[in-house]
């Protein structure tokens, strides 16, 4: 009778756990569970029980999708960084940054006052083994700085001669 109601082969039978399962091909979450609970009550197939399975479902879809998501933010002295939708900022004005770029600088605002080295540099953004240059670090820091001192920041990112990058005060100013 099931295959006859969905059509084709008929979906998994959804219990208490029924969220953690995977959907048949076909089935859309919430919604298509809602469609085959009115469907099964309408049949009153698996009596009463059915019912209030579904029903604790839908409930614990509905608080998930409820749940408020905390922003990641980022900051040091001028400079801000919105992780979740990848926007920095320097004194609130928004800086138009590459992906490479935009990892970089939240290497360097996830330790401020730690001095990166090329290489622990490489290995957090592209994890350990990646076939690149020292020197594309270089280039890609070097226009991470053009950016920021076309606003006026000149001290975002220092260099430690022999050693790597840290992230500067951040407070603006003269070179």
């Amino acid at each position: 009778m099931l295959t006859l109601l969905f059509g084709g082969s008929p979906p998994a039978f959804y219990d208490a756990y029924a969220a953690s399962y995977p959907l048949a091909p076909g089935w859309r979450g919430r919604v298509d569970l809602y469609n085959l609970y009115h469907r099964l009550d309408h049949l009153n197939i698996f009596g009463t029980g059915c019912q209030g399975r579904v029903q604790a479902i839908l409930r614990r879809t509905r608080k998930a999708a409820a749940a408020p998501v905390t922003a990641e933010l980022l900051s040091h002295g001028r400079l801000s960084l919105d992780v979740d939708s990848r926007v920095a900022r320097w004194g609130g004005a928004e800086v138009q940054l590459t992906v490479t770029e935009f990892g970089i600088l939240k290497i360097l605002l996830g330790g401020p006052a730690r001095v990166f080295s090329r290489d622990a540099i490489i290995d957090r953004l592209h994890g350990p083994g990646f076939a690149i240059t020292d020197r594309t670090i270089d280039s890609h820091v070097r226009n991470l700085r053009g950016k920021f001192i076309a606003l006026g920041a000149h001290d975002v990112v220092e260099t430690r001669a022999g050693v790597g990058y840290r992230l500067g005060p951040c407070v603006g100013g003269a070179a």
